[in-house]
């Protein structure tokens, strides 16, 4: 656990917390930490002089460079067991962040290799498969056809993306026409109201409304007001005025 120790933090979860204040074998991190009993600060000055800092970009990379170490000073030591490296579930083949990462753990699966450091992956595991040679491999057919697919699969994107701009473009629309219609019922459709531009006074003895009808500003909608567009009508051409007799 290199990183810095904030609990607390969206990833650090109360059970991540507890496993590592409770873990019974070493828990390596970027520096002290009192809450976690078992605490070991990792040794990068030794392990940057060992191997440099260009590989060490990933939790990966810095434990296989522990490993080496490890080793190598049980074997000083007189320790003549059988020493492995083993590497499960640790493919790194996602995209982004660990297309980045993925050679600093390669080289030092080589790195072991080179001191006489024995390295197991799994069948399944395409950990160990390097990326295409730069130049060379576009002479292979594999890679030429690989990416012509890529560019095939690459345009058909491109136009279902343009498809889904339409959409989004025609879903704007018909909320805006939804808007505007709705408005228009809210607003216009009842027969009953006061009038505009006139000085209203009540006349006690009658009731608020007067059983005034007023006309309508103008006619409905059409039906096709959606293949029409919005109704392109200015404020003042809503309004009928009504003057006193």
């Amino acid at each position: 656990m290199v990183h810095r120790w904030e609990p607390g933090k969206p990833w650090f979860s109360p059970e991540y917390v507890s496993f590592l204040q409770h873990f019974r074998g070493s828990v390596y991190t970027g520096g002290p930490i009192a809450e976690i009993q078992n605490c070991v600060v990792y040794p990068i000055e030794r392990v940057e002089e060992e191997f440099s800092a260009y590989f060490l970009t990933n939790s990966l990379s810095l434990m296989m460079a522990l490993a080496i170490l490890t080793i190598e000073d049980a074997r000083k030591a007189g320790d003549t067991d059988e020493q492995v490296i083993g590497l499960w579930g640790v493919d790194m083949s996602a995209g982004e962040e660990y297309e980045t990462q993925r050679p600093g753990v390669q080289f030092f699966v080589l790195e072991a290799m080179r001191r006489g450091i024995e390295v197991y992956i799994p069948h399944e595991s395409c950990l160990m498969r390097p990326k295409p040679i730069y130049g060379i491999s576009e002479w292979d057919a594999s890679y030429v056809k690989a990416t012509a697919r890529a560019r095939e699969l690459g345009e058909r994107k491109a136009q279902v993306d343009a498809q889904m701009r339409q959409l989004q473009e025609q879903s704007i629309f018909l909320a805006g026409a939804m808007d505007d219609l709705n408005y228009w019922v809210q607003t216009w459709t009842s027969p009953y109201g006061l009038p505009t531009g006139l000085r209203l006074k009540h006349t006690p003895g009658t009731g608020m409304g007067g059983g005034i009808t007023l006309p309508r500003p103008y006619s409905p909608p059409p039906d096709d007001v959606i293949n029409a567009g919005f109704i392109q009508t200015s404020e003042l051409d809503l309004v009928t005025k009504i003057e006193p007799d």
